[in-house]
């Protein structure tokens, strides 16, 4: 059988555009993977980041804004002192801290700036039912304090004083005695109407400090 060739001769222009249009495209997806990460960065910290020159960051950052995917803040160092994070129109995310006697629910942006929160404090012993209730009915008062409406909640992060199971079970049943034989994730998913994903609160504060505290690096 004879060897099959591409029907376009190599080195013509489409090839090399369609090479540079998915190069861009990779560019630009690594600056907004850089975003989530670290929350916010200066056009010259995204350069030194990505190995890409300052002209070739200023471009693609320009090219995001104009998609009203990021922001852009003026500082004292021009251009590539510009502080870059990701729009609000991004999207959001939810952050729900139980412990003993309280929760804690909160709203931010996805370049990590909370919004809006509010804590209640809860009886001990208190169950799921009334514990998740009691945050669905906080959310919706914090998105129409900030005007946003759920669906621009993107998904939620939960921690709970308890050891959690691989399918998201209270492990220790003398812990959180209201939360035991429940699949926490789904009915919290179920609940708020979108995806949670549970942690235990040790676990997730060691996450924090490798992220933003005294553990970075």
């Amino acid at each position: 059988m004879p060897a099959r060739f591409s029907a376009r001769p190599l080195g013509d222009p489409s090839s090399r555009a369609g090479s540079q249009t998915e190069l861009r495209r990779t560019h630009l997806r690594r600056i907004v993977q850089l975003l989530l990460e670290h929350g916010s960065l200066t056009q010259a910290e995204i350069a030194r980041r990505t190995g890409l020159a300052p002209s070739t960051v200023s471009a693609l950052v320009t090219d995001l804004h104009h998609r009203e995917v990021v922001t852009r803040e003026d500082t004292p160092g021009g251009r590539r002192g510009r502080q870059v994070r990701l729009a609000p129109a991004t999207g959001h995310v939810l952050g729900i801290d139980f412990g003993h006697r309280h929760v804690t629910v909160a709203v931010a942006d996805l370049s990590r700036r909370i919004l809006a929160r509010e804590r209640h404090e809860l009886p001990a012993g208190h169950d799921h039912d009334a514990g998740l209730g009691l945050v669905a009915r906080t959310v919706d008062e914090l998105l129409a304090g900030l005007g946003l409406a759920r669906r621009e909640l993107l998904s939620a992060g939960m921690v709970l004083p308890a050891p959690i199971t691989p399918n998201g079970e209270i492990a220790a049943r003398n812990v959180l005695p209201g939360w035991v034989d429940i699949a926490v994730p789904e009915e919290a998913t179920r609940r708020l109407g979108l995806a949670v994903i549970v942690e235990n609160d040790a676990n997730a504060g060691a996450l924090g400090e490798h992220v933003w505290g005294a553990g970075v690096g």
